[in-house]
């Protein structure tokens, strides 16, 4: 089996544990502006991409700055309780000591990621992150790209793991191997149309994928 020199992960979902935070948050912020509440399933669906096309999608009659403030308010009430997906420091850790490189690729805001990071004394564990704010989003190739262009690394040497179609899909973009985890918010047969590597169910699992002989 092949061996990848870099590793590169979706944040929401794929190692933090914040699908059903993120539904919450936007369906409180309907109610708090008095606006009818989006479907969750539509919700659910459009995570993975930045919060400028999520608005476009679920709110495109309200300001841009209103709902943001309102957004930013929610999300900071849950924000602490959201928890990394049991196992997940380990994983990563263990990445890192078989040499491997490991960057982050996230429609989330820069600003946030640095702070979860920090929170759980995460930061050194990765050599390269691109963000929602930083420019052209998901499922756009241009992260992967960047990413690999920064640690002078081949797409074809690297690897993107993701819980919905857009990493899916921005991975296939890239022409980039892709795995795709099954316990974030979309469901197995939704990835498997995009033809990953392998669709994991468990981070843990992540070991034995990445680093079997």
């Amino acid at each position: 089996m092949r061996q990848y020199k870099l590793i590169i992960f979706d944040w929401d979902g794929t190692l933090w544990n914040s699908g059903s935070s993120i539904i919450d948050v936007f369906l409180a912020t309907a109610r708090d502006l008095q606006v009818p509440e989006p479907k969750r399933i539509d919700v659910k669906n459009s995570i993975g991409l930045n919060l400028s096309t999520q608005r476009k999608l679920l709110f495109p009659d309200l300001d841009r700055q209103q709902f943001l403030r309102c957004f930013e308010k929610n999300y900071s009430a849950r924000a602490q309780l959201i928890q990394l997906f049991p196992g997940t420091i380990e994983v990563l850790q263990e990445l890192k000591d078989q040499g491997k490189i490991l960057a982050i690729a996230t429609s989330k805001y820069r600003k946030s990621l640095i702070n979860v990071l920090h929170s759980f004394e995460m930061q050194d564990l990765f050599s390269a992150i691109r963000c929602g704010d930083d420019g052209c989003p998901k499922p756009e190739p241009e992260m992967l790209y960047e990413i690999c262009q920064e640690l002078d690394i081949a797409p074809d040497e690297a690897v993107m793991i993701g819980d919905s179609e857009h990493d899916m899909l921005m991975a296939k973009n890239a022409n980039m191997k892709r795995i795709a985890v099954s316990y974030g918010v979309q469901e197995r047969e939704i990835l498997e149309a995009y033809q990953p590597w392998a669709c994991i169910d468990d981070v843990r699992d992540l070991s034995r994928v990445l680093l079997a002989k």
